[in-house]
């Protein structure tokens, strides 16, 4: 049985995704980079839930493993050919993709796919995880509080990047997988929290977060933040990742959407269940569209309507998805 609010959580964090590398949306102000930090840790969440509820065997994991990395490598030549292609390249960096550049030219490229890359290691440490939270309840809890204590900036919230001694590892996508099963499982008892309350705790850490980004990038501290080099002022999302204040706000967005009773709608849950494949292409399909004769020329006209990017977007994603799933061949390579 699926859950409709499972597929709404992964709708509504793939449309943010678009969104956010949709880089010329009017919505490109400070406040709302703020809010874009909580996209992909929602995927994680949603992941960590879905496979933790049951054991996996390592067999299981492996064969999960390499269709992975099959369709990581796969999408990872599209999008690098097409956007060699689309910008004049192809010819003269085409050895570099073979050879000697690789790893280089496909992150500026496929930035994106990070996050099958991710999955990977996610993976290999399932069963791990599976095995001391089911076995070791209150572990569980002590895993979430270290994670969280290593792995996000604890401490940049009073004084930019102030040193922490537990900061360091790269983990903290354990800690949304991990947290996202203990809350949507229900082990962390929010019975009794209303969907207001949850909405209203969003709406507070958001704010929050945006004003902390606002103090060093824009505010008083912006011009000891450059010297110093405390937050990267281009890579607010990135940043945001590893935010506490992001933790707890994406923990607040997957709780609230679990309380909400849904109705169901077909589009929406087309696009959560689906939600992978759009990830996948949602990157080539914005660099097709913005190559287009036709969109240079709507927006020439009038710039704000900069804004059919990211729905457009969207719904070219949908048509190739349903275009892929008509054959068993090409569906493989856009499921895990």
């Amino acid at each position: 049985m699926r859950l409709t609010y499972i597929d709404y959580i992964k709708a509504f964090a793939i449309s943010l995704v678009i969104i956010l590398h949709c880089y010329y949306f009017p919505f490109e102000s400070l406040f709302f980079k703020s809010m874009y930090s909580i996209c992909v840790p929602l995927f994680f969440m949603v992941n960590g839930y879905l496979m933790l509820r049951k054991e996996h065997s390592i067999g299981d994991m492996l064969k999960k493993n390499i269709k992975l990395l099959l369709v990581l490598f796969l999408w990872a030549f599209i999008v690098t050919a097409l956007e060699m292609t689309l910008r004049g390249e192809w010819a003269y960096r085409w050895g570099d993709t073979l050879f000697g550049n690789a790893m280089r030219i496909s992150m500026n490229y496929c930035g994106h796919l990070w996050f099958l890359r991710t999955l990977f290691f996610l993976n290999i440490l399932n069963p791990i995880l599976y095995y001391f939270i089911h076995y070791n309840k209150k572990g569980m809890y002590y895993l979430i509080v270290i994670l969280f204590l290593c792995t996000t900036r604890f401490f940049d919230i009073i004084i930019g990047k102030f040193y922490n001694p537990l900061y360091g590892w790269d983990w903290y996508p354990v800690l949304y997988y991990v947290l996202g099963y203990a809350l949507l499982d229900g082990h962390l008892h929010t019975e009794k929290l209303k969907a207001w309350h949850v909405g209203l705790t969003i709406v507070v850490l958001l704010l929050a977060q945006w004003g902390y980004n606002w103090v060093f990038l824009e505010g008083p501290l912006a011009e000891l933040n450059i010297s110093h080099k405390w937050i990267p002022t281009n890579e607010i999302v990135w940043y945001g990742y590893w935010s506490p204040i992001i933790v707890l706000a994406t923990a607040g967005v997957c709780l609230l959407f679990q309380k909400i009773e849904w109705k169901e709608n077909a589009f929406w849950s087309y696009v959560g269940r689906n939600s992978l494949p759009i990830y996948l292409m949602q990157s080539s399909v914005i660099s097709l569209l913005n190559h287009t004769t036709v969109y240079k020329e709507i927006i020439g006209f009038c710039y704000p309507l900069r804004v059919i990017l990211p729905i457009a977007t969207l719904l070219v994603c949908m048509a190739l998805t349903w275009l892929l799933q008509t054959n068993k061949y090409t569906k493989y390579f856009i499921t895990i």
